[in-house]
Protein backbone atom coordinates (compact mmCIF):
# COMPACT_ATOMS: atom_id res chain seq x y z
CA UNK A 1 0.00 0.00 0.00
CA UNK A 2 1.49 3.35 -1.00
CA UNK A 3 1.83 6.39 1.25
CA UNK A 4 -0.62 8.29 -0.94
CA UNK A 5 -3.26 5.60 -0.58
CA UNK A 6 -2.70 5.66 3.17
CA UNK A 7 -3.73 9.32 3.33
CA UNK A 8 -6.48 9.28 0.71
CA UNK A 9 -9.26 9.12 3.31
CA UNK A 10 -9.81 10.22 6.89
CA UNK A 11 -12.18 7.36 7.69
CA UNK A 12 -11.04 4.03 9.09
CA UNK A 13 -12.85 0.84 10.07
CA UNK A 14 -11.66 -0.15 13.53
CA UNK A 15 -11.57 -3.74 14.70
CA UNK A 16 -10.22 -5.67 17.66
CA UNK A 17 -7.45 -8.26 17.82
CA UNK A 18 -7.17 -9.60 21.37
CA UNK A 19 -7.32 -6.37 23.46
CA UNK A 20 -5.75 -4.14 20.80
CA UNK A 21 -7.67 -1.85 18.43
CA UNK A 22 -6.55 -1.69 14.78
CA UNK A 23 -7.91 0.23 11.80
CA UNK A 24 -8.14 -0.17 8.03
CA UNK A 25 -8.81 2.60 5.54
CA UNK A 26 -12.51 2.43 4.75
CA UNK A 27 -11.60 2.85 1.07
CA UNK A 28 -9.98 -0.61 1.16
CA UNK A 29 -12.90 -2.37 2.85
CA UNK A 30 -15.48 -4.03 0.59
CA UNK A 31 -17.66 -5.74 3.20
CA UNK A 32 -17.69 -7.46 6.59
CA UNK A 33 -18.89 -11.07 6.78
CA UNK A 34 -19.91 -13.25 9.70
CA UNK A 35 -17.49 -16.07 10.39
CA UNK A 36 -18.02 -18.96 8.00
CA UNK A 37 -16.36 -22.28 7.30
CA UNK A 38 -12.83 -21.82 5.96
CA UNK A 39 -11.33 -24.47 3.69
CA UNK A 40 -7.69 -25.13 4.56
CA UNK A 41 -5.17 -25.05 1.71
CA UNK A 42 -2.10 -27.32 2.10
CA UNK A 43 1.45 -25.95 2.18
CA UNK A 44 0.47 -22.35 2.95
CA UNK A 45 1.97 -20.11 5.66
CA UNK A 46 0.60 -20.38 9.20
CA UNK A 47 -1.14 -17.00 8.93
CA UNK A 48 -3.17 -18.19 5.91
CA UNK A 49 -6.25 -19.88 7.36
CA UNK A 50 -7.55 -21.02 3.97
CA UNK A 51 -10.17 -19.86 1.47
CA UNK A 52 -13.90 -19.04 1.51
CA UNK A 53 -16.54 -18.74 -1.18
CA UNK A 54 -17.87 -15.21 -1.63
CA UNK A 55 -20.68 -15.13 -4.19
CA UNK A 56 -18.99 -17.73 -6.36
CA UNK A 57 -15.47 -16.35 -6.01
CA UNK A 58 -12.63 -17.90 -4.01
CA UNK A 59 -11.19 -15.48 -1.44
CA UNK A 60 -8.08 -16.31 0.65
CA UNK A 61 -8.42 -15.58 4.38
CA UNK A 62 -5.51 -14.58 6.59
CA UNK A 63 -5.33 -14.59 10.37
CA UNK A 64 -4.10 -11.13 11.34
CA UNK A 65 -3.38 -12.26 14.88
CA UNK A 66 -0.85 -14.82 13.65
CA UNK A 67 0.59 -12.34 11.13
CA UNK A 68 1.20 -9.88 13.97
CA UNK A 69 2.86 -12.51 16.16
CA UNK A 70 -0.18 -13.13 18.40
CA UNK A 71 -2.14 -16.26 19.26
CA UNK A 72 -4.49 -17.57 16.52
CA UNK A 73 -7.96 -16.00 16.36
CA UNK A 74 -10.51 -18.01 18.37
CA UNK A 75 -13.99 -18.48 16.96
CA UNK A 76 -16.65 -16.59 18.96
CA UNK A 77 -20.05 -15.07 18.21
CA UNK A 78 -18.25 -11.81 17.33
CA UNK A 79 -15.55 -13.25 15.06
CA UNK A 80 -15.84 -11.85 11.55
CA UNK A 81 -14.04 -11.69 8.21
CA UNK A 82 -13.20 -8.28 6.76
CA UNK A 83 -13.05 -8.41 2.96
CA UNK A 84 -10.53 -5.90 1.62
CA UNK A 85 -9.24 -4.90 -1.80
CA UNK A 86 -5.54 -4.04 -1.88
CA UNK A 87 -2.72 -3.72 -4.37
CA UNK A 88 -0.12 -6.49 -4.44
CA UNK A 89 2.67 -5.97 -6.97
CA UNK A 90 0.46 -3.54 -8.85
CA UNK A 91 -2.54 -5.87 -9.11
CA UNK A 92 -5.84 -5.52 -7.27
CA UNK A 93 -6.29 -8.44 -4.89
CA UNK A 94 -9.28 -9.45 -2.76
CA UNK A 95 -8.39 -10.81 0.69
CA UNK A 96 -10.27 -11.76 3.82
CA UNK A 97 -8.88 -10.83 7.24
CA UNK A 98 -10.04 -12.50 10.45
CA UNK A 99 -10.89 -10.13 13.33
CA UNK A 100 -12.17 -10.73 16.85
CA UNK A 101 -14.77 -8.02 16.44
CA UNK A 102 -15.53 -5.00 14.25
CA UNK A 103 -15.85 -1.82 16.28
CA UNK A 104 -16.57 1.56 14.63
CA UNK A 105 -15.88 3.77 11.63
CA UNK A 106 -13.45 6.37 12.97
CA UNK A 107 -12.39 9.75 11.57
CA UNK A 108 -8.63 10.33 11.82
CA UNK A 109 -6.89 13.33 10.27
CA UNK A 110 -3.34 12.81 8.94
CA UNK A 111 -1.86 14.81 11.84
CA UNK A 112 -3.43 12.31 14.25
CA UNK A 113 -1.42 9.43 12.81
CA UNK A 114 2.13 8.88 14.04
CA UNK A 115 4.81 6.45 12.78
CA UNK A 116 4.67 3.05 14.49
CA UNK A 117 7.00 2.60 17.49
CA UNK A 118 10.23 0.76 16.80
CA UNK A 119 10.45 -0.65 20.34
CA UNK A 120 8.22 -1.15 23.33
CA UNK A 121 5.52 -3.28 21.70
CA UNK A 122 5.03 -7.01 21.26
CA UNK A 123 3.59 -6.49 17.78
CA UNK A 124 5.42 -6.86 14.48
CA UNK A 125 5.26 -3.21 13.50
CA UNK A 126 6.60 -3.71 9.97
CA UNK A 127 2.99 -4.47 9.05
CA UNK A 128 1.65 -1.26 10.62
CA UNK A 129 1.61 2.03 8.66
CA UNK A 130 0.98 4.29 11.65
CA UNK A 131 -0.44 4.72 15.13
CA UNK A 132 -3.63 6.73 15.60
CA UNK A 133 -3.56 9.15 18.50
CA UNK A 134 -6.14 8.68 21.19
CA UNK A 135 -8.48 11.63 21.55
CA UNK A 136 -11.78 12.77 22.94
CA UNK A 137 -14.57 12.91 20.37
CA UNK A 138 -16.35 15.08 19.37
CA UNK A 139 -14.29 18.07 20.49
CA UNK A 140 -17.09 20.57 19.87
CA UNK A 141 -19.43 18.91 22.39
CA UNK A 142 -16.65 18.75 24.97
CA UNK A 143 -15.96 22.46 24.63
CA UNK A 144 -19.57 23.68 24.51
CA UNK A 145 -21.37 21.58 27.14
CA UNK A 146 -21.14 21.70 30.94
CA UNK A 147 -23.17 18.48 31.40
CA UNK A 148 -21.63 15.50 29.63
CA UNK A 149 -22.21 11.80 29.12
CA UNK A 150 -18.94 9.87 28.72
CA UNK A 151 -19.57 6.65 26.79
CA UNK A 152 -17.41 3.89 25.37
CA UNK A 153 -17.84 3.94 21.60
CA UNK A 154 -18.31 6.38 18.76
CA UNK A 155 -21.67 4.95 17.69
CA UNK A 156 -22.99 5.20 21.26
CA UNK A 157 -21.71 8.77 21.42
CA UNK A 158 -23.33 9.82 18.14
CA UNK A 159 -26.63 8.19 19.09
CA UNK A 160 -26.70 9.96 22.47
CA UNK A 161 -26.02 13.31 20.82
CA UNK A 162 -28.84 12.69 18.35
CA UNK A 163 -31.12 12.05 21.35
CA UNK A 164 -30.23 15.48 22.74
CA UNK A 165 -27.72 14.27 25.34
CA UNK A 166 -24.28 15.93 25.01
CA UNK A 167 -21.87 13.00 24.86
CA UNK A 168 -18.17 12.38 24.25
CA UNK A 169 -16.01 9.28 24.03
CA UNK A 170 -12.36 8.28 24.01
CA UNK A 171 -11.18 6.78 20.72
CA UNK A 172 -8.79 4.50 22.64
CA UNK A 173 -11.52 2.21 23.99
CA UNK A 174 -12.58 1.36 27.53
CA UNK A 175 -9.22 -0.05 28.63
CA UNK A 176 -7.12 2.89 27.40
CA UNK A 177 -8.21 5.99 29.30
CA UNK A 178 -5.46 8.63 29.16
CA UNK A 179 -4.77 10.77 32.22
CA UNK A 180 -4.19 13.65 29.80
CA UNK A 181 -7.96 13.80 29.29
CA UNK A 182 -8.81 14.55 32.93
CA UNK A 183 -8.22 18.35 32.95
CA UNK A 184 -10.53 18.70 29.94
CA UNK A 185 -13.46 18.04 32.31
CA UNK A 186 -12.65 20.92 34.64
CA UNK A 187 -15.88 22.25 36.23
CA UNK A 188 -18.17 19.90 34.27
CA UNK A 189 -20.88 17.52 35.45
CA UNK A 190 -20.04 14.10 34.03
CA UNK A 191 -21.97 10.84 33.87
CA UNK A 192 -19.87 7.83 32.83
CA UNK A 193 -21.69 4.98 31.08
CA UNK A 194 -19.60 2.22 29.50
CA UNK A 195 -20.59 -1.14 28.01
CA UNK A 196 -22.07 -3.89 30.19
CA UNK A 197 -18.95 -6.03 30.55
CA UNK A 198 -15.98 -6.37 32.89
CA UNK A 199 -13.71 -4.30 30.65
CA UNK A 200 -16.32 -1.53 30.54
CA UNK A 201 -16.87 -1.57 34.32
CA UNK A 202 -13.15 -1.26 35.05
CA UNK A 203 -12.68 1.39 32.37
CA UNK A 204 -15.61 3.46 33.66
CA UNK A 205 -14.22 3.45 37.20
CA UNK A 206 -10.75 4.41 36.05
CA UNK A 207 -12.09 7.28 33.92
CA UNK A 208 -14.36 8.47 36.75
CA UNK A 209 -11.45 8.31 39.21
CA UNK A 210 -9.29 10.58 37.06
CA UNK A 211 -12.06 12.99 36.08
CA UNK A 212 -13.24 13.40 39.70
CA UNK A 213 -10.17 15.50 40.50
CA UNK A 214 -11.33 18.19 38.06
CA UNK A 215 -15.08 17.88 37.43
CA UNK A 216 -17.77 19.50 39.55
CA UNK A 217 -19.54 16.14 39.83
CA UNK A 218 -19.07 12.61 38.53
CA UNK A 219 -21.68 9.85 38.38
CA UNK A 220 -21.52 6.30 37.02
CA UNK A 221 -24.57 4.81 35.30
CA UNK A 222 -24.74 1.06 34.72
CA UNK A 223 -26.63 -0.42 31.79
CA UNK A 224 -29.22 -2.94 33.09
CA UNK A 225 -27.74 -6.00 31.41
CA UNK A 226 -25.97 -9.14 32.58
CA UNK A 227 -22.23 -8.55 32.75
CA UNK A 228 -19.97 -10.49 30.38
CA UNK A 229 -16.19 -10.64 30.28
CA UNK A 230 -16.16 -8.48 27.15
CA UNK A 231 -18.32 -7.44 24.18
CA UNK A 232 -21.30 -6.69 26.43
CA UNK A 233 -24.48 -4.82 25.49
CA UNK A 234 -24.10 -1.07 25.02
CA UNK A 235 -25.99 2.21 24.77
CA UNK A 236 -27.00 1.47 21.18
CA UNK A 237 -28.63 -1.78 22.31
CA UNK A 238 -30.39 0.08 25.13
CA UNK A 239 -31.88 2.74 22.84
CA UNK A 240 -32.32 1.07 19.44
CA UNK A 241 -32.94 -2.57 20.28
CA UNK A 242 -34.80 -2.15 23.56
CA UNK A 243 -36.37 1.29 23.10
CA UNK A 244 -35.37 2.51 26.57
CA UNK A 245 -35.03 6.08 27.89
CA UNK A 246 -31.36 7.00 28.24
CA UNK A 247 -32.13 10.25 30.08
CA UNK A 248 -33.94 8.35 32.83
CA UNK A 249 -30.98 5.98 33.26
CA UNK A 250 -28.64 8.96 33.57
CA UNK A 251 -30.95 10.52 36.18
CA UNK A 252 -30.63 7.36 38.31
CA UNK A 253 -26.80 7.28 38.08
CA UNK A 254 -24.94 6.85 41.37
CA UNK A 255 -22.44 9.51 42.53
CA UNK A 256 -18.85 8.39 42.20
CA UNK A 257 -16.50 8.59 45.16
CA UNK A 258 -14.30 6.75 47.61
CA UNK A 259 -14.64 7.40 51.34
CA UNK A 260 -11.91 5.19 52.79
CA UNK A 261 -8.88 6.52 50.90
CA UNK A 262 -8.29 3.24 49.08
CA UNK A 263 -8.36 2.73 45.34
CA UNK A 264 -11.93 2.33 44.04
CA UNK A 265 -12.94 -1.14 42.88
CA UNK A 266 -11.66 -1.81 39.38
CA UNK A 267 -8.90 0.86 39.59
CA UNK A 268 -5.51 -0.80 40.06
CA UNK A 269 -3.00 0.70 42.50
CA UNK A 270 0.70 0.99 41.66
CA UNK A 271 3.35 -0.14 44.16
CA UNK A 272 5.99 2.61 44.39
CA UNK A 273 8.72 3.97 46.61
CA UNK A 274 8.46 7.47 48.05
CA UNK A 275 10.91 8.70 45.40
CA UNK A 276 8.97 7.03 42.56
CA UNK A 277 5.75 8.70 43.72
CA UNK A 278 7.05 11.98 42.27
CA UNK A 279 6.99 10.51 38.74
CA UNK A 280 4.67 12.75 36.68
CA UNK A 281 3.55 9.80 34.54
CA UNK A 282 1.75 8.41 37.60
CA UNK A 283 -0.40 11.50 38.01
CA UNK A 284 -4.01 10.53 38.65
CA UNK A 285 -3.17 6.91 39.56
CA UNK A 286 -3.77 5.50 43.07
CA UNK A 287 -0.39 4.64 44.61
CA UNK A 288 0.68 2.22 47.33
CA UNK A 289 3.89 2.53 49.34
CA UNK A 290 5.43 1.25 52.57
CA UNK A 291 5.79 3.85 55.33
CA UNK A 292 8.03 3.50 58.39
CA UNK A 293 6.45 4.66 61.65
CA UNK A 294 8.70 5.43 64.62
CA UNK A 295 8.75 7.40 67.84
CA UNK A 296 10.99 8.30 70.77
CA UNK A 297 9.96 5.28 72.88
CA UNK A 298 8.70 2.83 70.23
CA UNK A 299 10.77 0.75 67.83
CA UNK A 300 10.14 1.54 64.15
CA UNK A 301 7.66 -0.59 62.22
CA UNK A 302 6.42 -0.56 58.67
CA UNK A 303 2.84 -0.27 57.45
CA UNK A 304 1.43 -0.26 53.91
Amino acid sequence: MSEDSFNETNQYLTFKLDQEIFALSIAKVREVLDFTEITKVPKTPDFMRGVINVRGGVVPVMDLRVKFGMEPTPQTVNTCIIIVEILIEGEKTILGALADQVEEVLDLDPDQIEPPPRVGTGLRTEFIKGMGKRRLYPESVLEESSDLLLCEGEWDCLLANQAGIPAVTSTGGAANWSQEYNPRFEGKNVCVMYDADEVGDKGAKRAAHGISKYASSVHIASLPYERTEEHGDDITDFIVRDGQDLKELIRLAAPYGSTNGSAPEGVESVDVSVLDSFDASLSGRPLKMIATVTGKRNPPYQVP
